[in-house]
């Protein structure tokens, strides 16, 4: 599994208190210190603006009523089982879940696929997220730093179905502004990919209690 950008940041700066209690037995000289010291800095600078980022959105940050984030997602879905169940698939079982807690860690997810890993092993995850405003896209990136990638064969399946629609224009694109469902199963080995509203590399409305009432 890919690490996320804090477990990243964080690997360099344990190797580099160990390489400077090493350094330190070693008497390297301070010049060759300073040089790695400065290497290594954008590692704890990340970090201390991420932890910034995050504290004023908890002192000024208002939540978003949910209107986009994520009620758009969960009327599709229910748009989509009540497709399925009139015209049901052949040799294909197809469940319907919202498990919210995505701003929480994706506890909701988490949580889910500690129920049933054996009926998730081989399964399609299909993420819908703030799909009531901005361009609809099949994200193939998603997350800070590397991000994860979606599964190329659910991004393939979603192309040609798309394509196969006269009205609905849908693109790719990347999204580093949230942790969804989809990232979670991504991360734990698991196929999947999210279909949602960008704009600019984000979600219209995400966390803006205007806009976000604004998409039902």
């Amino acid at each position: 599994t890919r690490v996320t950008g804090v477990q990243t940041c964080a690997l360099p700066i344990f190797l580099l208190s160990i390489l400077g209690q090493g350094a330190s037995l070693a008497k390297v000289s301070r010049h060759i210190l300073i040089v790695v010291w400065l290497a290594f800095s954008p590692f704890p600078i990340y970090l201390l603006l991420l932890s910034l980022v995050i504290l004023w959105g908890e002192l000024v940050g208002r939540y978003s009523p949910g209107a986009n984030d994520n009620a758009s997602g969960v009327g599709v879905m229910l748009s989509v089982l009540s497709s399925i169940a009139v015209n049901p698939l052949e040799q294909t079982e197809v469940w319907g879940v919202a498990t919210a807690r995505a701003c929480a860690g994706g506890r909701g997810m988490v949580s889910f696929l500690r129920r049933h890993p054996k009926q998730m092993k081989d399964a399609f995850i299909i993420n819908l997220d703030h799909v009531g405003a901005g361009q609809t896209m099949i994200i193939k990136r998603e997350g800070v730093m590397l991000g994860f990638r979606s599964s190329g064969l659910l991004r393939k399946l979603a192309r040609n179905a798309a394509g196969k629609s006269k009205d609905l224009k849908v693109g790719t694109g990347t999204c580093r502004a949230k942790k969804s469902d989809a990232m979670v199963a991504l991360a734990r080995g698991y196929k999947a990919v999210t279909i949602g509203g960008l704009q600019g590399g984000t979600y219209q409305g995400w966390k803006d209690e205007k806009t976000g009432r604004a998409h039902v």
